[in-house]
């Protein structure tokens, strides 16, 4: 199984206009793919932010 995670970034830099739940969409799409696990399947899922 593997994981995927958001990119690193500068303040101010290129995300700047890119909202958190979009690059929290992006890294979850990419951890599900890599899983194999059928989106359907999924019940729940959880974030944490700091």
């Amino acid at each position: 199984m593997g994981g995927a995670r958001t990119p690193f970034g500068s303040f101010g830099g290129n995300l700047k206009d890119v909202f958190a739940v979009e690059l929290g969409a992006i890294a979850s799409r990419e951890a599900i793919e890599k899983s194999k696990v059928q989106a359907e399947e999924i019940e729940h899922m959880f974030g944490r932010s700091i």
